[in-house]
């Protein structure tokens, strides 16, 4: 799935966050974060949306991979 702002892109099925000005590409790894936005993209991608939209889905990301460092270590 491709959900897209003015200036964003999150590609679901490549696991991508894409700047559209910049074209700037962020990959995003783990079998933890492939789990959470495949789950999110089922049950609410109206989430994903309203991130996009605001211009903070890479500090969703971001954050999200902290706290399962922080809970693994």
């Amino acid at each position: 799935m491709i959900i897209k702002s003015d200036i964003w892109k999150l590609d679901t099925e490549n696991l991508t966050v894409e700047n559209l000005k910049t074209g700037e590409l962020t990959n995003i790894f783990g079998d933890h974060m492939k789990y959470h936005i495949h789950y999110v993209e089922e049950k609410n991608p109206e989430r994903f949306q309203r991130l996009v939209d605001e211009g903070k889905i890479l500090e969703y990301l971001d954050e999200l991979d902290e706290m399962n460092w922080t809970r693994n270590y």
